[in-house]
């Protein structure tokens, strides 16, 4: 009935860990694999990105509400969730910055190699922020 439940106790992993754990590897294989298209025909690449950014706007749904949510459970006040959302986006522009101007210097007029360092790098980076679980 529920995989996720079954997969991942709550007793050990939490309510939220399995939805960040199994969304967290697809948005970074999404995100690698968006470097890669297979073609570099003006209408493949349409497709390709409308496929690979559908998938990661999807997981990252999942993502930021699971996270959303997991913030309203640690801090009850008002107070709290205050201060923690300042360093929320102070964090996240910071992280949007360092993860995509890079790449986008890699990719404009990269060879095949150099995109696809950069993809790895994506998916390493992405796998590793598993451990914030």
């Amino acid at each position: 009935k529920n995989l996720l439940g079954r997969c991942f106790s709550w007793d050990k992993w939490g309510r939220r860990a399995p939805w960040f754990l199994t969304h967290l590897v697809v948005v970074a294989v999404a995100t690698a694999l968006m470097y890669l298209p297979p073609s570099l025909d003006s209408g493949v690449l349409c497709w390709w990105f409308l496929l690979c950014g559908s998938v990661q706007a999807w997981t990252l749904a999942v993502l930021f509400t699971a996270f959303a949510s997991t913030r309203i459970e640690i801090y009850p006040t008002k107070e709290e969730r205050s201060e923690v959302e300042a360093f929320v986006k102070v964090g996240a522009g910071i992280g949007n910055t360092l993860g995509i101007v890079p790449q986008l210097i890699i990719a404009a007029g990269s060879t095949w190699q150099a995109r696809s360092g950069a993809s790895a790098s994506l998916a390493f980076a992405g796998i590793i922020s598993i451990i914030s679980l």
